[in-house]
């Protein structure tokens, strides 16, 4: 199931309108999510929030819909996006924003499985490996 779908189900008998103002999107963007656009990680994590449902699940349909842990790791999830960013640029990668966002994600759930201890610093040479595997799966 795609994010729009996963969106549309969400939504259930409210208006457009009164699903918008809930999401605290407009309802033009709204129209468009729900027709298949995929948002900015930003608004899915905007979106995941508002429904009370696991970004994880909302993004991509993996794992179960209900949050397990809301606690977001700001700063790794940052460090997730900072890194992503540049690997993508240093390397040409012309990725959708879908693809960053799942990127993103992965690599934000990668951190975090390394990163037990909050002291645990990340070997960025492997998360930017990580990363570059996954791009390559991406654009092939």
């Amino acid at each position: 199931m795609s994010f729009s779908k996963r969106l549309v189900e969400l939504k259930g008998d409210l208006t457009h309108k009164a699903y918008a103002q809930k999401l605290g999107v407009s309802e033009a963007l709204l129209r468009k999510y729900m027709n298949g656009s995929d948002p900015s990680l930003s608004k899915a994590a905007q979106i995941a929030d508002k429904t009370g449902k696991s970004l994880n699940w909302l993004a991509l349909g993996n794992d179960s819909p209900s949050p397990i842990n809301k606690a977001i790791d700001l700063s790794c999830l940052e460090d997730a996006m900072v890194t992503v960013e540049q690997v993508s640029r240093r390397n040409g990668f012309k990725l959708t924003s879908s693809q960053v966002a799942k990127l993103t994600i992965t690599s934000y759930e990668y951190m975090k499985s390394i990163n037990k201890e909050p002291t645990a610093i990340v070997d960025q040479e492997a998360l930017e490996n990580f990363i570059v595997h996954l791009s390559r799966m991406y654009i092939i």
